[in-house]
């Protein structure tokens, strides 16, 4: 699998999602993630968009939404390229550059640093159900930023911080095999913590762990241990569940994580699908890393999907 391999693979089988997702955090407190869609993440709309969530000190969290034209995001290349009104997304072997401008008025700019390699396990595969794969790649898993977001009447902010960007793509659909899932991505100037565990509508669990810096990054698919997987997935509102789990990385570090439900920047609650239904939740949060001085800042998620 092409490591720079970040342009769509648009196809027509049953089941194809295809989304690209981005985050960015300060230590001034801006929680801003981006994602964009060649479907939505359960594969009921192909239609592409892109939508922001953000949260800056002293506001309420934003949610905004710019729909694109069919055919929008290059397919077939090595990296990300979308060139529309309202939409510039341009990559190159060391930066992503990013221009978007909401209808309701938000602007916002960024130019994304690749501190390391993108990070490739297991061939990229996440899981398989017969032919049919998931795929997810950590295109920049540690990464700094530079940027500016500019809102209705005028008022302007500038920002620097640390950026992070994966991929995911593929024939099967969340709702066909997962169950649980707790992701998140915490990084300092110094280094990055990446962890991902799912647990399969059969019980079994998929892990992804990884540490970067600018020495280098590793990383690994078991040995780890999320203890909040548990706690959310029991949880009757998840949404309400406060708390500061432990991730054990297989690397040696524990990473304390911090969840909060005012610290939400995106919630999706309890929604009724065709047989399913799905919550979808997004946190921000400042994390521990065992020995590090530093602070982590970063964003978490937690996805609950019950058939039925």
């Amino acid at each position: 699998m092409n490591e720079s391999a970040n342009g769509s693979h648009y196809c027509g089988l049953t089941g194809y999602f295809e989304w690209w997702y981005f985050h960015f955090v300060t230590t001034g407190g801006l929680a801003c993630n981006i994602v964009l869609h060649e479907t939505d993440i359960f594969a009921l709309v192909r239609s592409p968009y892109v939508s922001m969530s953000v949260h800056l000190p002293g506001y309420s969290p934003r949610y905004l939404r710019l729909c694109l034209p069919a055919g929008s995001i290059v397919a077939g290349t090595r990296y990300l390229n979308v060139s529309q009104e309202g939409c510039c997304i341009q990559e190159d072997k060391d930066e992503i550059r990013i221009r978007l401008l909401f209808p309701s008025g938000e602007e916002y700019r960024a130019v994304v640093k690749k501190l390391t390699r993108s990070l490739i396990l297991n061939q990229n595969v996440l899981y398989q159900v017969g032919q049919n794969r998931s795929y997810w790649q950590p295109q920049v898993p540690f990464g700094s930023f530079d940027g500016t977001l500019n809102l209705p009447r005028g008022t302007r902010h500038t920002l620097n911080g640390s950026a992070y960007h994966d991929h995911q793509w593929g024939t099967v659909p969340i709702q066909s095999f997962v169950k649980d899932w707790v992701w998140g991505h915490f990084s300092s100037n110094a280094s990055s913590a990446l962890f991902f565990v799912i647990r399969t509508q059969t019980g079994e669990l998929i892990e992804r762990y990884s540490t970067a810096s600018l020495r280098g990054q590793c990383g690994y698919t078991t040995g780890g241990e999320v203890s909040h997987l548990v706690n959310l997935a029991s949880h009757t509102h998840p949404e309400h569940w406060a708390g500061h789990p432990r991730v054990v990385l297989p690397s040696g570090g524990v990473l304390r994580v911090d969840i909060d439900p005012c610290k939400l920047i995106r919630a999706r609650v309890e929604e009724v699908h065709d047989g399913f239904s799905a919550t979808y939740l997004r946190w921000r949060g400042v994390a521990k890393l065992s020995g590090s001085q530093d602070s982590h800042r970063g964003i978490t998620e937690y996805i609950r999907i019950r058939r039925g």
